[in-house]
This record gives structure tokens, sequence and C-alpha cells, in this order.
């Protein structure tokens, strides 16, 4: 609100001067109006962020001058609607891109610096709290802070529907309870039950339930509404991929495709569809006729290297995966692909190579971390790998794969209480896990240190081992031999490391010879042992002393397992 400036005319001495006074007054209480007046210019004419910037500053420049109360509102509901358009901007950087800007973490902290300031002055803004929640939903987020934002939302009268049903769709998606996300799904629909998008948005969730047949209900009542929706087809092809009837989902894309004939994205489910019907050569068509309708597709490029490397074509494999860090360079999901293809072809130096260059970019990527720790240990750089699990599991305490991999590092290196303690935890993380219960089971009855075995606790890891892979598992039915040999059971483990051996032998190449003669070969060293009742030590000259575990051996001592 403007104040009026008047014209004065010939008045009374008197009532000049109090009219001069109440002028001076008022324009004591709005020495920002200019400021106020720039920044109502600049809003009208804003386009982004930077302009929205310069708004922004006037506005905190006029209220920090002097305004009257009027002006001071309009101010402040300015400054507001301001704030949250330039988060909104800078949060589509985050939220609505298929692929996430590369500075995405900064993007949100920006965005919702902006948006706590504005519902600091007003927390009746629903698109705000909204807005909030989605950001704060996020990986790295806080989700229980993104909760609280919708449920202001939801809670909030003045909110239109289209907005409450989005709060709850929101919030049904983070739900750690299935019921009570699917309870907020059903209230969206409740809602708006003939909002098209709402529906798929439900199916979408009965897909992530594996509730099928729910997805295709909402799925078909939305084509109902809207027949030519070329997403919700493919949608409806993804639900029936997912039920395996091929046909009909071929169907829904090729009707996907007819409607959209400009987009690749039906041409590649098509292709991921062939692909599992065993098409390969078809699939492969059709994934390069999707790249013909969008050369920059990253997700065609990727699917094409797949299929390239299921029909063992690795060199075009690798032209595909090239073209894919080409359009995005350092995509960790595209380092990860082109350096399993370089450890394939035995060039470990040149995958570790490629995996270290990401992992020194600053960004820690578990994956990244974690697949560069397994190659280390492939050429026997335990302690290089054990530096990286280490740091893997100082951010997630409980990856399993990081720890069952650390105790396996430990292992080759001869540091055996390290190894069991991290064997331990994997165990009470995962119960059911043959490595890792092989392995803890393995140095349990073999250790070098006194102190450190423990044969019947081995022959129940070792046991159950066993039972999950239905006693065909030479090395793990050797696991068993080695514990009850360290109770003294000799004959007990003389019938399982005869088991183990027979069980390797049947393992034959096409020429009739073992697929590991290696080892068979230790499976008979170890069968001997225990016919001269002697039990199993690993490596014992090359362990350090049970007093000490500073001098560490050569890490030519293998850890006990057959997968990383």
């Amino acid at each position: 609100m403007r104040t009026t400036r008047s014209i004065f005319f010939l008045v009374p001495l008197a009532l000049f001067l109090g009219m001069w006074v109440r002028c001076g007054v008022l324009r004591a209480e709005n020495e920002g109006l200019d400021d106020l007046d720039k920044a109502t210019e600049a809003k009208l004419s804003s386009r982004g962020p930077a302009e929205l910037t310069k708004v922004i500053q006037l506005l905190d420049s006029a209220l920090e001058k002097g305004l009257d109360k009027d002006n001071s509102e309009f101010a402040e509901q300015l400054l507001v609607a301001s704030l949250v358009e330039r988060a909104t901007m800078i949060a589509s950087l985050v939220l609505d891109r298929p692929v996430p800007h590369p500075r995405w973490p900064e993007f949100r902290e920006k965005a919702l610096e902006d948006l706590r300031r504005a519902l600091d002055i007003d927390d009746q803004q629903s698109q705000g709290h909204l807005l909030v929640g989605r950001l704060l939903s996020l990986p790295l987020g806080d989700r229980e802070e993104a909760i609280q934002s919708f449920n202001k939302v939801i809670e909030n009268e003045a909110a239109d529907l289209k907005t409450k049903a989005k709060a709850y769709i929101y919030r049904g998606n983070i739900q750690t309870d299935e019921k009570a996300g699917l309870a907020d799904f059903n209230r969206a629909v409740e809602l708006l039950p003939e909002d098209t998008d709402i529906l798929r948005t439900r199916a979408m969730y009965f897909l992530r339930l594996n509730r099928f047949t729910d997805a295709l209900a909402d799925l078909d009542k939305a084509l109902e509404i809207d027949p030519k929706h070329a997403p919700t087809h493919e949608i409806r092809g993804l639900a029936l991929m997912m039920m395996k009837q091929f046909d009909e989902a071929l169907a829904a894309f090729d009707r996907a495709a007819e409607l959209i004939p400009e987009s690749s994205s039906p041409q590649q489910n098509r292709a991921r569809v062939l692909a599992l019907q065993g098409q390969l050569d078809n699939a492969l068509a059709a994934v390069d006729k999707a790249i013909e309708l969008d050369p920059k597709a990253i997700s065609a490029w990727m699917l094409r290297c797949q299929l390239l490397i299921a029909q063992g074509k690795i060199d075009e494999a690798m032209k595909a995966i090239d073209e894919v860090l080409t359009l995005r360079p350092k995509w960790d999901q595209a380092v990860r692909v082109k350096a399993e293809i370089l450890a394939g072809t035995g060039r470990i130096d040149e995958a570790i190579k490629c995996l270290e260059e990401v992992a020194q970019e600053g960004q820690k990527n578990t994956e990244i971390q974690i697949q560069l720790a397994m190659y280390y240990m492939v050429q026997k750089r335990s302690r290089d790998a054990i530096v990286l699990y280490t740091e893997v599991l100082r951010r997630e305490a409980d990856n399993l794969r990081a720890l069952r991999n650390r105790a396996d590092a430990y292992l080759n290196i001869g540091k055996h209480s390290e190894a069991i303690a991290d064997y331990e935890k994997a165990n009470q993380l995962k119960s059911d896990d043959s490595g890792v219960l092989n392995n803890f089971a393995w140095v349990l009855a073999t250790s070098p240190f006194d102190q450190l075995r423990n044969g019947q606790r081995a022959i129940e890891l070792a046991t159950k081992a066993c039972e999950l892979t239905d006693f065909q598992a030479a090395h793990i039915l050797s696991t068993r031999a080695a514990a009850h040999a360290e109770t003294g059971d000799f004959e007990a483990a003389i019938q399982w490391a005869t088991k183990a051996i027979e069980v390797n032998r049947a393992e034959q190449d096409d020429d009739g010879n073992p697929l590991d003669p290696e080892e068979l070969e230790h499976l008979e060293n170890e069968l001997k042992s225990y016919q001269e009742k002697k039990p199993w030590r690993e490596l014992l000259e090359e362990e350090p002393t049970p007093k000490s575990e500073e001098n560490t051996p050569s890490e030519d001592a293998p850890a006990r397992t057959i997968d990383f």
C-alpha cells in the first residue's frame, strides 16, 4: 500500500503547520518507500533467481529503513512470495530434472534457507511447507522433519484440495510402515478421485508393494478418464512386465509409442521386455530405435551396453558405456559398469584407475569405494581395501558388505581378532549369509591364536552355512570338517572333508577336469591332516605372534571365501 501525496492549497497557517508535521511523521515511517517501489517494479519483471535476489535485497532494505504498518505488511507478503519463488526455481534443479544437478545438495540447502525464512514470516504458506517436505525427503535429508512439513499442509484449513492431496502422496512415499503409506495414498484419492495423476501415483505405490492387480485397476481407471495418456500406458506396461505378461506389456508399450512416436521411452521398455523373453537381437534393435529417436538418451545407451554384455560383445559394450560417460562425465553408475567390463577382461589395473579417478573427486560414494576395495583385494592389497571399508563404515556402521569384506581383508593379513569382530557384527545384521557364516566358522576353527578359537561355535556356524547351500559347496563342507577337527572329532572331520572332495570332483569342465584343481589339492591336504589327527591351522608360519599383531604377515594367505 502506498502513502497518498496531497496537493496543498492555501490554508490557514495553523492547519498548514499541522499537516506539515503529520507528513513529516509519515515520511519518517516510510523511509523505505522508494526501495519498496523499486522492489515492486523489479518483481513484475523478474524471470530468474538473480532478478529475485535483487527484489529480496530491495525489500530487506525497505523494511530496515522503515515502513508504516500497511506498507510493512505488503513488503513482507512480497518478500515471502519472492523467497518461495526463488526457492522453487532453485529446488527445480534438484527435484524436476531426470538427472539431478551434480551440486544438488548445495542447491537443496539454498532452497531450504529461503523457505525457512519465508515460513518464519508466514507459517501458513502451504506451498512452502510442501517444498520443504519434498527437499527433506531426499537422501541425507530429515524424514521426520519432512513429515512434519507435510502435516502442516494437511492440517492447514486454507490449503486447497490439490495441495493437500500432494502432501498425502509425498508423506505416503516416505512412510516406513506400508499400511500408513497406503492410507495416505488412499486419502489422496478420496480427496480427488478423478485426478489421473493421483491414480497413477497410487498405482506406482501398489507396484512397490507387488500388488499388481490393484495397480492395474488404478491405471485402467486413469485410462478411462484419459485414454490417450501415453505415460499411463507405459506404467501399465511396466506392471504387466512385472507380472511376466510379456505380450500384453509389449502391446501397452506399442500403444504408448503410437501416442508419442517421438519419445524413446516406449522403445526402451520394449527392449527390456524382449530381453526378458530372451530375444536379445530384437531387444537391441528396439534400443537402437530409441537411440535414433533420442541420441542423448543416457538410459538407452546404458541398456544397450547391458544387452551387448549379455551377448558377449564386450568391445561394443565398452563403446556404449564410453558414450554414456561422454553424455554424463564421471557418472558413478556408468564408471562402475566400465570398471566391471575392464575387470572382467582381466584389466584390473585399468578398472582400479577408473574407479580411483571418481573416488578422488571428493564425493564419497559407498558403491564406488566398495567396488574399488574389492579390486584391491584381488590384487592382494588388503590393507588398502581395509582403509576404504573403514571409511564406508564410519558413515554407515551397519553396511553388511563393508563389514563382511573388511573381515575377509583382515583375515588375509592375519588380523584374526579384528576379522572375528567384523564377522560377529555382520552375522548379527544378517544371520543367513552363507559367506559370513563360512568365513566366521573358518577363522574360529583354524586361527593359530589359541584364545580366538572356538570349535563348538564354528561347528554351529558351518552347519548352518552347509544347510543354506544344500551341502553342495565344497569350501563350506571343508570348513565344517575343520570345525570338527578343532573339537577333536577327527572321524567327523574326515567324513566332511571327504564329502568336500567329492563335491569338488563332481564340478568338471567339458574335458572332465576339476573346475578348481588348486582347491582340490588344498582339500586333499586338509583330509590328510585329519587322518593324521592334526587340526588345520591357516598358514601359521605367516601369522603374527599372539602377543602382538603389529608385524603382519604376507598378504598371500587367502580369506576363506570364493566371493568377495
